[in-house]
């Protein structure tokens, strides 16, 4: 907002000074004053720039009071919210979208809160949980209405030609990114450099999305692994890791939540990679084939659902149908997922560590435990796992986001749309103990090809990534006392996560023994 600076700017440049007229400093005094107050009315009551809030109370808010215009064609009678409900689905009903209604439903009616009045009370008690307003006549989301993309059979990675419809010299001075960004602005020009190197003119363009997501998690090694996957030949790396685009950009993180950031902004990071896959064609029997692949390693994709509320198909809802899973899944259907994890004790103590820059001993990192603990278990008695975890007005409240590693709540989203085949979880504890043998692994799991010796070097030979600063480490580890307070925090959630993935290493019995520094 401006508008303060905007009215107060003739009083600041007036060439009578200031002291020898009492009104002035009065007047902008009371016009700053006016200005603060109805900036905070407005984060509070109407949601601008993206504040955070986001159970919804007022039981009037129910899809059966939607009108006609928003079930878009098909209602589906599933007893939701406080009494019956209709989901609506996009008139064109692609598979895709009949297998994202049909999947979404089992998380969806597992947890609904019990009413508005335990909102209501829970809002009074200072947790930050307030009602939201949505637009019941909005369409869904941008990325659940776009019709499928025709993917192009010679490609392994996910693309698609379309018409260059504007001069090459234009074709990003509109996106977002660019002109928020001077680094994504430089590495636009790059990609300008590469279009005009093509004679003639081209009248089509490739486009291309991510074959893989490194979707997370935060502070568990995804930046040194990422760094020692794309040193393959074969992948071919976007100008940046993370865009963050599901999870964030979409509704405008990076434009401070003024506008959304369209779709083809997004697409826009891959062009300079599709130019590089479509130059690396392989001839073969008289056919060309494009093996090289790209990825997306934003680590907020898999966990970061806390503006659900925003989607028009999510209007009316107390926890989200619809999270970053099912946009991803809704556009790119055989996306290949890899997630790391780290054990949860130990990614939250990096966390904290890094994240914090101040009051950040291990007897302040114990007190931040104990309350984090307290207010989230006492939110998801009030509301359900779902509405707690994809709230940061509740997560905003606590010092540790505990959330973060509460993994088989967010896998267990990812799972109940893509396929196991199609999900490789990897642990920094494996991955720290056998790094190259790992990234093979991972390697495999991308259908890619083995590397030579001389290739497995260059793998080997890439420098650790945001390893812990030296203060921090001077800091010395956790309390023994809070590592065990931890333990039995998330203990019982590791139970359901090692019987999703049937697997015990994710149980981390290990948890005593020798803790692990190499996160990011």
């Amino acid at each position: 907002m401006t508008f303060g600076l905007n009215n107060t700017k003739w009083l600041l440049k007036s060439p009578v000074p200031v002291w020898r007229i009492g009104l002035r400093p009065f007047i902008l005094f009371c016009l700053l004053a006016f200005t603060a107050t109805a900036v905070l009315f407005a984060l509070t009551t109407q949601n601008w720039w993206g504040a955070t809030v986001n159970l919804i109370t007022d039981p009037s808010y129910r899809s059966s009071n939607l009108p006609a215009s928003m079930t878009r064609g098909k209602q589906h009678d599933r007893g939701m919210f406080h009494g019956q409900g209709t989901i609506f689905v996009p008139t064109q009903e692609t598979d895709v979208w009949k297998d994202i209604v049909l999947k979404s439903s089992s998380l969806y009616m597992s947890e609904v809160p019990a009413g508005p009045h335990g909102n209501e009370s829970f809002g009074k008690r200072g947790h930050g949980v307030v009602p939201v307003t949505c637009d019941p006549s909005a369409q869904v989301s941008e990325t659940l209405r776009m019709k499928p993309l025709d993917f192009l059979k010679e490609f392994k990675n996910p693309c698609w030609r379309e018409p260059l419809k504007e001069p090459i010299e234009e074709l990003y001075s509109h996106n977002s990114y660019a002109l928020a960004s001077p680094s994504y602005h430089n590495a636009f020009n790059k990609i300008l450099d590469q279009w005009k190197l093509i004679k003639p003119d081209p009248k089509y363009r490739l486009r291309c999305l991510p074959y893989f997501f490194l979707a997370g998690q935060p502070k568990s090694g995804s930046t040194d692994f990422y760094k020692r996957l794309i040193a393959h030949p074969d992948i071919v790396a976007p100008p940046s890791k993370e865009s963050h685009w599901w999870a964030k950009n979409r509704y405008g993180m990076f434009l401070n939540f003024t506008q959304p950031i369209p779709f083809s902004d997004y697409v826009d990071l891959y062009d300079g990679v599709a130019l590089k896959i479509q130059q690396a064609g392989i001839s073969t029997n008289g056919s060309i084939t494009y093996p090289k692949i790209t990825g997306d390693g934003s680590v907020s994709t898999l966990w970061y659902n806390d503006d659900w509320w925003k989607n028009p198909e999510n209007c009316g809802m107390t926890v989200p149908r619809f999270t970053n899973a099912h946009h991803v899944y809704a556009v790119i259907p055989q996306a290949r997922i890899i997630i790391i994890l780290r054990n949860p004790i130990d990614r939250l103590y990096s966390d904290f560590l890094y994240f914090q820059r101040s009051d950040k001993s291990p007897e302040d990192f114990h007190q931040a435990a104990e309350n984090g603990i307290q207010l989230l278990n006492e939110c998801i008695d009030r509301f359900g796992m779902r509405a707690c975890i994809y709230n940061s007005s509740v997560a905003g409240k606590s010092r540790v986001r505990l959330r973060v590693g509460l993994y088989y709540q967010y896998l267990q989203e990812w799972l109940t749309l893509f396929p196991r085949s199609q999900v490789a979880v990897v642990r920094l504890e494996d991955y720290s103990a056998k790094p190259l043998s790992t990234v093979r692994q991972v390697h495999t799991f991308l259908q890619l090809r083995q590397l030579s010796d001389v290739e497995d070097d260059r793998v080997l030979a890439q420098p650790k990534h945001n390893t812990r600063r030296t203060s921090d480490r001077k800091l010395g580890g956790m309390l023994d006392k809070t590592r065990e307070l931890l333990h039995s925090f998330y203990h019982p959630h590791n139970l359901d996560l090692a019987q999703l993935l049937h697997d015990d290493r994710f149980l981390w019995l290990e948890y005593g023994a020798q803790r692990n520094n190499s996160g990011d």
